[in-house]
Parts: structure tokens; C-alpha cells; sequence
């Protein structure tokens, strides 16, 4: 327990411990997953947890602003909550080229930089105490075969301070800054003995007070091209070789045929030796370090390999690695147009990014990948690892390529089991003409409980530029390609306020909490009609946790939703894809429910309220409760999750097992026949 208390208190101290001479992160906001450690944790005077959120929009256009950066380039802040970002200023400058942009917490415009980048996805600007810190490629040029360049603007004004062009390697996206000095990754390059050609990533260690280059860490890749490159960030370890000696640590991807390839790093800081280690899947998973247990984690999609594993930070040596690829609550679906296209929805999957964070007990990983799922993975005594399904959204919610933060309540200590966390990211969209379009989602990191969502109306999840992230001030940014910076700000009620009801669902007991006072439910979908008719407008999909504690009614908040009257239907979780043609999936187990003449305010002005009763007992998919559904029942009956009778359609109260429960509720609703 002491150890857990320790652990913020101690990496406070090294943000803070900071001379004239040493320059230091300005706080956890000023670099992508937050501090040194890289825990994606920061600390928040106001939780994101009001259900209606309004946005204003602030138009860039006017400042020779192109909102750009790929999904890896994320919107950071210093203390005070202003904020920076790079973004392309279009024709102005040959080849896109970029500048680092600055505004204060509301918008109001403060600067743009000196200094111009040439056009490459780049890393996300480092804030530091002194100074803001941006690199790209050089001025004029685009692409991989473009110099690194590294910049120091005055925090202020924008003035460059010192530039660097970087002897060897490409272009990267990773860096950091510890005590005065600024370490940068390189993209994997072909480095030249003479003799041969090393694939190498390079770490410079810049002095940031001037740019001097004060060392250099070649480190040998496998042959993997764009995948072995340190993507996300890299992770600074104060005395994990000992006094004095730094570790510093990164991951690369590797091609999925060659299994022994190295994915991690670990870089002794005063020696340059390095140790590595192979497992599994690393693309776009950034390494933690937890102060509580002394280890590195690395939490990623399960392709092939591990969904997370622990390394000690001094030997690499791997002191656990497991798979939570199987774990799932919702049976694959098959496409309605094809007996060969399949849907599944499992912990991990593809699409993995960086959306790891450490929960404020120093041990607990909340994360999510394809399929929708959240997923949070807690550790025992011994050290191990086990995942579980915290929330199941939508399967357009998968690859979270927008990255995610965990906010935690200020002041951060002590850290114990149980303290307040709130998840924030942004989803996919795949099918915008459907309506289903990207989210920003806030989930209770404890519960898995969804507090709120906001639709961005965007047709994909790279049209959030920026990423969806919330500053200091408690507001949440992103920016879109039409040169919009959004501001989103709490207000007290949702747009939509969701009431669903399912009677005798129970759900599986280890999603949620945990511990059966909060399960999580499949998805639903509803469907906004032209009012009196079955004509589906558009459609979005909330994610459900049901209370048990609480009279059993789950809740959802809908905000930026089109004003307007709707007759709101609901009977299934529906997905489309747009692969081959289109695709279509979908599951249900209930009838529908109709919300009729719905008037929906517009976004911040009111609120208004929705409730559906969703009764299950419709196997079928006819809408009714009828002797055909008896007959499913009875040849599933006594099956559990996994048996080759098993059938999900007939598990109506979700325990994953047919009993005599799923029985009473289809005697309850028999003969029932559910909304047009």
C-alpha cells in the first residue's frame, strides 16, 4: 500500500524538479500519454463526467491552419491549459508544409511558429516548462527521404530558440524531455557501416537549452519497413540501471512471419547497451512504467502474439505475457449478404492503438481494440494479468485510432483501489450514410458504465484531427478537416437521456465491475424515424451497463444529435461494414420497443427523455414471442457459452448458460409482439 501511495508522489517530484538550467515536462499535459512513465494518466480538478457536452467551434481558416497530422499527433497543453498542435499551412509553403500552433483554453489565437517543418506526420509538440519543442522533417521537403529537424519555439511568442538538423536516420514520431534534455526517435532507417547496411532506429539526446546534440543510441531493428519505427512514445525510467543510469524504452512492430524479431527496447542512458525483447503485437502500443511494481507493461491487439505482457526495466526480461484474444460477449456474427463474411468481437483483435492507460492504483490497465470492446486487465500477487470486458460498444467503435487519456481526480494521491477515473476517446466510423458515425466517449474506468457520447457527425475517425482529448481546463478538443477547432464544454443535461430496461437480464459476471453490481450488455441500436412511419432516418448505437444495484435500468446520454422530431425504435445491435459491397450484421434476442414523437432540442439548449423496455424472448427475429422461440429454447436448453448447442439468441438474461431463468422470461413475455 505504501508503494501505491508512493507512486505519483514520486513522479510529481521529477516533473517538478527543475532548474533554470534543466528544462522539464511542464506538467503531465505537455507530452502524448502524459509524463515520463507514459501512464496516459492526468490529473483532473473536474472529472468529464457531466452527461451534455456543447461545442464551440473555433474556425482556423483565418490563421493559415489545415488541422492536419496523422492519428498518431495528439493535442497537448501546458499548465496553464493552453494548447499546441502542428498543422499543415497549406499553399503558403511548398509540399504542406507545417507549423506548431498555439490557443488558449477558449480559442483565442496566441501564436504560430517561426519555424517551418516540411511536411511529415511528425510527432506531437513536447511542452516543457521553458520551452515548446517540434519536430518534422526539413523545410521545403516531404516524405521519408527528408532530414530529421528538431526546433525549440518560445513558449510565448512562437520565436524560434534553436534548430537542429539531425546528422543520420528519417523523420519520427516519438520523443520526450527529463531533466534538460530532449530525446527523439528516428524512423527505422538503413544506417551504413561501410561494410553493410543496419536496419536502425536512432535515440538523440538534444540539450534542450540549445539543441546541441549530446549523444546518440543506435539500435538495431529487424528489416520490417515502416513497422519497426517507435510510433507512440518513448518511456524515461530514472535510475532503472542503477544511480545515475536512465532507462529509456520503445516498441517497433515486427512482420508477423517472424516471431523472434525484438518489438521492445530498453536503453541504458549512461552505457548506450541495450537490452530486447519479442512479444507479439506493437504496433502502436506505447510502453508503461509503474512505479508500484517496478515493471514496464505493454498492452496490445493480438494479431499474433500476446495482449499483454511485463518486462523488468533493468534486464528485459519477460515476467509475464498472456492472451485475452478469446474473451468475448458477443458470439461472432454472420454477414446477412454472405454465409462467408464473419464479425467478431473480441478483447484485443486488430486495431490496437494508443489507448493504454494505468489506473490509479499503479497496477490496473485500461485499453480497448476492434470490436468495440473496453477492456481492463488487473493484476494479482503474483504478478499475473487477467483481462476482462469493462464495456461493449459498437464494433464501428474499433481501432480507436484517436488515441484515449485516462483522467483521474485531482489531487492525485493517495492512489488506492477504487479512486475515481474516467476514460476518454474517440471511435471509427465505417458506414457514415447509415449514421453511424465517429463518437467521443468518456467510460467510468471502475464500472465500465458509458457517461456519455458525443456524435461528431464525422464520417471516420481521421477526421479527428488532434485526437479527442481533454486539457487542464477541462474542456475536450479535437479538429476536424474543414480547419474547425471544437471545443467541447460540459453542460448539466444530455441532449438525449436513455432509460433501458430489460427485464431478468443478469449478464455476465465478469464484465463490468467485476464483482455483478455493473455487467455489460450487447450493444443497441436505435433507429430515428420519420415520425408515424418505418422509415429509418439515420442510426446510432449507445453501449449499456446495467446496475444491478440500482433497480436494474441502464443509461445513455446522446449529445450532437440532429434537432428534430423521431419516432425512436430499438430491437437489435446492428453493424455495417462496407466491405465487398456492404455488409450487414446484426443480433437480437428481444422485441421492439418504440419511443414515439420524440422531440429532440437542439444540442445544449434542453434535454428530453427517452425509455425502452426491451423484452427478450424473440429468438426468432420475428418479433414476437411465440411456440417457434419454445422450440430454440429447448434445444439449447442446459447449454453453456461454448457447447455445441449453445445458442446465444436464447440466453435472454445474458448469463451465458440456458436455464430455467431464460425459460421464466420467455413464459413472462409469450405472446407478446413488439413494436412495427
Amino acid at each position: 500500500m505504501k508503494a501505491r501511495l508512493l507512486m505519483f508522489g514520486v513522479l510529481l517530484a521529477l516533473l517538478v524538479t527543475a532548474g533554470n538550467a534543466q528544462d522539464n515536462l511542464d506538467s503531465p499535459w505537455g507530452v502524448k500519454n502524459a509524463d515520463i512513465y507514459a501512464t496516459n494518466t492526468f490529473p483532473a480538478w473536474q472529472l468529464p463526467t457531466a452527461s451534455g457536452w456543447v461545442d464551440t467551434p473555433v474556425n482556423l481558416a483565418g490563421y493559415a491552419i489545415r488541422s492536419g497530422g496523422h492519428y498518431e499527433v495528439q493535442t497537448v497543453f501546458d499548465s496553464e491549459g493552453n494548447i499546441y498542435f502542428r498543422g499543415s499551412i497549406g499553399a503558403d509553403a511548398p509540399n504542406n508544409s507545417v507549423r506548431i500552433y498555439s490557443f488558449t483554453a477558449d480559442g483565442t489565437f496566441r501564436w504560430k511558429s517561426d519555424n517551418i517543418f516540411g511536411n511529415w506526420p511528425g510527432a506531437s509538440p513536447i511542452v516543457g516548462q521553458q520551452a515548446v519543442y517540434g519536430l518534422g522533417a526539413e523545410y521545403g521537403k516531404t516524405g521519408t527521404g527528408s532530414p530529421p529537424v528538431v526546433a525549440a519555439l518560445d513558449k510565448n511568442t512562437g520565436a524560434t530558440l534553436w534548430t537542429t538538423v539531425l546528422p543520420e536516420g528519417q523523420p519520427g514520431y516519438a520523443a520526450t524531455l527529463y531533466e534538460g534534455v530532449l530525446y527523439v526517435a528516428t524512423r527505422d532507417y538503413l544506417r551504413s557501416t561501410g561494410e553493410e547496411d543496419i536496419p536502425t532506429v536512432t535515440i538523440y539526446a538534444l540539450n534542450a537549452a540549445n539543441g546541441n546534440i549530446l549523444n546518440r543510441y543506435d539500435v538495431t531493428v529487424s528489416q520490417g519497413g515502416w513497422t519497426a519505427t517507435p510510433r507512440t512514445s518513448l518511456t524515461i525510467v530514472p535510475d532503472a540501471f542503477g544511480a545515475g543510469a536512465h532507462g529509456l524504452y520503445f516498441t517497433v512492430d515486427r512482420n508477423p512471419n517472424n516471431s523472434g524479431d525484438p518489438t521492445v527496447f530498453g536503453i541504458n542512458l549512461a552505457t548506450g547497451s541495450y537490452w530486447t525483447a519479442s512479444s507479439g503485437k506493437a504496433f502502436h502500443s506505447h510502453i508503461i512504467y509503474s512505479p508500484v511494481t517496478n515493471e514496464l507493461i505493454k498492452v496490445s491487439w493480438n494479431d499474433y502474439g500476446q495482449t499483454i505482457a511485463t518486462f523488468d526495466p533493468a534486464t528485459g526480461a519477460i515476467k509475464h505475457e498472456s492472451s485475452w484474444g478469446s474473451v468475448s460477449m458477443i458470439d461472432p456474427l454472420q454477414s446477412l449478404e454472405s454465409s462467408s463474411s464473419w464479425l467478431w468481437s473480441n478483447i484485443g483483435g486488430h486495431g490496437y492503438c494508443d489507448t493504454a492507460a494505468l489506473l490509479p492504483d499503479g497496477t490496473s490497465v485500461i485499453t480497448a481494440g476492434f470490436g468495440g470492446i473496453v477492456a481492463l486487465y488487473t493484476r494479482d500477487e503474483s504478478g499475473a494479468y487477467t483481462g476482462r470486458i469493462l464495456t461493449q460498444g459498437a464494433s464501428h467503435w474499433g481501432e480507436f485510432h484517436n488515441m484515449a487519456q485516462l483522467l483521474v481526480a485531482e489531487p492525485m494521491g493517495p492512489q488506492v483501489q477504487g479512486a475515481p477515473a474516467v476514460w476518454l476517446t474517440a471511435t471509427r466510423a465505417e458506414r457514415s450514410e447509415t449514421g453511424q458515425t465517429s463518437m467521443i466517449v468518456a467510460v467510468d474506468a471502475l464500472t465500465g458504465r458509458v457517461l456519455w457520447q458525443y456524435d461528431t457527425q464525422r464520417a471516420s475517425q481521421v477526421d479527428l484531427r488532434g485526437g479527442a482529448v481533454m486539457g487542464p481546463s477541462g474542456k475536450v478538443y479535437y479538429m476536424t478537416p474543414d480547419n474547425i477547432l471544437h471545443i467541447l464544454s460540459p453542460v448539466e443535461s444530455a441532449q438525449i437521456e436513455g432509460a433501458v430496461q430489460m427485464p431478468g437480464y443478469v449478464g455476465p459476471a465478469n464484465t463490468g465491475s467485476g464483482d455483478g453490481s455493473w455487467t455489460a450488455m450487447i450493444p443497441l441500436t436505435l433507429e430515428f424515424r420519420e415520425p408515424g412511419t418505418t422509415n429509418v432516418l439515420f442510426r446510432k448505437t449507445v453501449a449499456l451497463t446495467m446496475p444491478h444495484l440500482d433497480g436494474g435500468v441502464a443509461t445513455f446520454n446522446l449529445n450532437n444529435i440532429p434537432a428534430g422530431t423521431y419516432d425512436i425504435a430499438a430491437k437489435e445491435y446492428i453493424q455495417f461494414f462496407p466491405w465487398d459491397g456492404g455488409r450487414t450484421f446484426k443480433f437480437t434476442r428481444t422485441l421492439r420497443a418504440l419511443a414515439p414523437g420524440v422531440v429532440v432540442p437542439a444540442n445544449g439548449t434542453g434535454s428530453v427523455a427517452v425509455a425502452l423496455t426491451m423484452l427478450a424472448g424473440d429468438a426468432d427475429d420475428d418479433n414476437e414471442v411465440t411456440l417457434f422461440d419454445f422450440g430454440l429454447l429447448v434445444q439449447a436448453f442446459g447449454a453453456l457459452r461454448g457447447d455445441e448447442n449453445w445458442s446465444q439468441a436464447v440466453d435472454f438474461d445474458g448469463d451465458e448458460e440456458i436455464t430455467l431463468f431464460d425459460f421464466g422470461i420467455l413464459v413472462q413475455n409469450f405472446g407478446e409482439i413488439g413494436a412495427d
